[in-house]
């Protein structure tokens, strides 16, 4: 019974929403022409575009029983009825510049799109109302078009909350006199509303991507067991050899239960470890496997239920009650008790994400922290001993590897005293390309005619679907190596740089680092103005706030502070030694900021950044890493070439804590840049790496946002160059007139 109803809900509610698409495109064009003449205002044009009359006399044409389908039909007009009257709470507070036209286009493309593309592929049969996937569908539709329209977040997360609140009694009042019938009939598929928002939230983690609208391809994850004598070491001869060619690698999914099977009936004293470094798809693997993982449990209401818990976030709950931080997170923002009688007995998995992420890395927090969260395993350890524990990290240099030797590591067999740690492989090549074609067929239109061959090559294979072999192109040019290729952090980057044109075969490794927080930083957001135009001075002030940003990243992941960075600190960073005030509150920093007209602490990167509750956080470490790399050099440059070299000064800059191997590896990459661009020949190429490097020197010779700026910088190159308004291009004056000769290198090089 459960099952059918289920599957009723899921197979019926593409057509039901295909249906309401073609009706509206047929009655649509006169009506939408009536409307712009009529109408005024953003949100007035959209409460009429589906307004009360025309749902009911769109639903008047049906003749079918409101219980039929699982009363579909009825969520469908109750939904929509609730978007009208929760666009009407927030009319007088929407200020768009969207023109009428524009109101009504975005409606068309958005909305009636959805509804017609509408399938059943990825649609969650949940029956509670706020759930329900035609509600889910409709209200997201209108917050869709919402954003589209740039309409503030505040007022949208207005809508939402409105439409949250009211849907229930709208769909009462819409089945009338049915609703206890329906209520009966769907009461055996309904699980409890706080699981219910659980699940649901875990289900939207598997959206991949660090831009709102962006929803990758998730690729298998694979891994292997790696010796624990290697953690933290290069794979050695034997396990290379083992891998081959991609073909000894397994789903890391198979992994897990291979680890689990190992005494089945008691899990207990195991945790599993995941380590892998960095841009090796962790966090997306853990995401996408709860949310799988969610949508079964909606669907069969048994199983494994997971649970995922990001450890950046550690520090807004209590680690000293008896379940620690996992179950007072789980009460605080669910309401979830979970060792009460109705929920202790599910079957959990933990999936717990960035260890390496919770401060210092010192052996006794490392260590603590896994005390803290193994007190989850606490549950019942006469009921609940089959609980699964993950956690994932980076290497951590002290204490995690005997950590992983403490809870019950992974055997091949009892006869053998050989433990092991999962590690994950990355994309395999054949991934990598499937990857990149699946990507870029959405951007075909930005690499049409393109004049450069690689990207000409991509468009002509993905419009006669034959695949390109880019893997092989990209390591036979050595613009990547094997290891970079596997890390589906570069194939993020190299996406992003050859949807926008970039001939990715001339930048290599550092360029595609430097190309793509370079495009990060042109194309950034105000946070409350997605249409907000970056000029390229705000590109270099805005640079400046970034490195600010990630010096202050940096020094409270060594001081064993949290990750997550408060605006007002990024504030007191910019003010510098002379203008701290201890006493000042946060709030005060803030306001001051905003009286003196700045506004530049509310921007974000789109990509960089995520935002909660007013606190900032790298959507993934190694931009952080790449930044600070960045503020290094900025200290050598500073210094080094000053008139009078102040050492205690650049030792004071520098003194964050211990940086990770990462931002070593790019800093070793930039100097080696930075050294190829010292010369008197200026090629094509030359200009190309200086290209890269700019945004960097311009940033230290722009006082705003800076406490790195090199009058010497300014005075001697900077000053010299022309920026017209509106321009994008850096000034051929200045690339061609460079900063850095090889004189400056052999001061750098002994600065260091």
């Amino acid at each position: 019974m459960k099952k059918s109803i289920l599957f009723k809900v899921s197979e019926n509610t593409p057509l039901i929403l295909n249906n309401l698409a073609q009706w509206l495109k047929n009655y649509f064009p006169g009506y939408a022409q009536d409307i712009l003449i009529n109408s005024a205002g953003t949100t007035g044009i959209l409460l009429r575009l589906i307004s009360q009359p025309l749902i009911e006399k769109y639903f008047r044409g049906l003749t079918h029983s409101r219980l039929a389908n699982s009363g579909n039909q009825a969520y469908l007009e109750a939904a929509l009825k609730q978007a009208v009257q929760s666009l009407a709470n927030i009319e007088n507070e929407v200020q768009s510049s969207a023109s009428p036209e524009e109101v009504v286009r975005q409606f068309q493309q958005i909305a009636i799109k959805k509804f017609e593309n509408t399938n059943n592929e990825n649609l969650l049969p949940i029956l509670q109302t706020q759930y329900h996937p035609i509600v889910i569908h409709v209200k997201e539709s209108y917050v869709h078009i919402l954003k589209s329209l740039s309409v503030d977040e505040v007022i949208i997360h207005s809508f939402r909350q409105h439409f949250n609140r009211h849907i229930e009694e709208e769909v009462r009042k819409t089945f009338g006199r049915d609703y206890g019938a329906h209520q009966a009939m769907i009461k055996d598929n309904i699980l409890e509303e706080r699981i219910t928002r659980l699940l649901y939230e875990t289900t939207l983690l598997s959206q991949i991507g660090f831009e709102e609208d962006e929803n990758l391809k998730y690729e298998t994850t694979y891994g292997y067991w790696k010796p624990l004598a290697e953690y933290g070491k290069e794979d050695s001869l034997i396990t290379r050899m083992s891998l081959g060619t991609d073909r000894n690698v397994r789903p890391v999914t198979r992994l897990i239960d291979d680890y689990f099977n190992i005494d089945p009936d008691n899990h207990l004293s195991k945790i599993l470890f995941l380590i892998a470094d960095f841009g090796k798809g962790k966090s997306v693997f853990l995401k996408n496997y709860a949310a799988e993982l969610a949508k079964k449990y909606l669907i069969e209401n048994e199983g494994l239920f997971p649970i995922y818990f990001n450890l950046r976030n550690y520090n807004k709950y209590d680690p000293k009650v008896p379940l620690g931080v996992i179950g007072d997170y789980l009460l605080t923002e669910y309401g979830i008790k979970i060792d009460a009688p109705a929920h202790k007995h599910r079957k959990y998995i933990f999936l717990i994400d960035s260890l390496d992420e919770i401060g210092e890395l010192n052996k006794e927090m490392v260590s603590g922290m896994i005390r803290i969260v193994k007190k989850i395993q606490h549950l019942d350890k006469e009921l609940a001993r089959t609980n699964r524990l993950i956690i994932a990290s980076r290497p951590i240099a002290n204490g995690l590897k005997e950590n992983i030797s403490f809870y019950k590591p992974y055997h091949f067999s009892p006869l053998k005293s050989t433990e092991y740690f999962i590690t994950l492989y990355g994309f395999k090549k054949d991934q990598f390309n499937d990857w990149m074609h699946t990507t870029l067929k959405g951007f075909l239109s930005n690499i049409k005619n393109s004049s450069i061959p690689l990207l000409a090559a991509i468009h002509d294979s993905i419009q006669n679907d034959i695949p390109y072999d880019l893997y092989t192109k990209l390591l036979s040019d050595s613009t990547l190596n094997e290891e970079e290729l596997r890390r589906p952090i570069f194939a993020y980057m190299v996406y992003q740089l050859m949807i926008r044109n970039m001939d990715i075969l001339q930048l290599g490794r550092i360029g595609i680092y430097l190309s793509f927080l370079n495009l990060l930083t042109k194309e950034a957001k105000h946070i409350r103005d997605p249409h907000y135009k970056v000029s390229l001075q705000k590109e270099f002030e805005f640079r400046n706030l970034l490195h600010a940003t990630a010096l202050l990243w940096e020094y409270k992941r060594n001081t064993g502070q949290q990750s997550a960075l408060n605006k007002a600190d990024i504030c007191r960073i910019l003010d510098g030694e002379k203008k701290y005030n201890k006493e000042e509150t946060n709030q005060e920093v803030l306001e001051r900021y905003r009286q003196q007209g700045i506004t530049d602490i509310q921007f974000l990167s789109h990509s960089y950044f995520g935002e909660e509750n007013n606190l900032l956080y790298f959507q993934h470490q190694s931009f952080a890493e790449m930044l600070l790399a960045e503020y290094y050099l900025k200290i050598f440059l500073k210094f080094a070439l000053e008139e009078k070299t102040d050492l205690q000064q650049a030792r004071i800059h520098m003194s964050l804590g211990t940086p990770t191997p990462q931002t070593i590896q790019f800093l070793i990459g930039l100097l080696k840049l930075l050294s190829e661009t010292a010369t008197k020949k200026v090629t094509s190429t030359i200009i190309e790496k200086r290209k890269l490097l700019f945004p960097i020197l311009a940033s230290m010779a722009t006082d705003n946002n800076n406490i790195l700026f090199s009058a010497r910088t300014y005075e001697e190159w900077y000053v010299h160059g022309n920026f017209p308004a509106g321009t994008t291009e850096y000034p051929l004056e200045l690339l061609e007139k460079w900063y850095i000769d090889p004189g400056k290198i052999e001061k750098i090089l002994f600065f260091c």
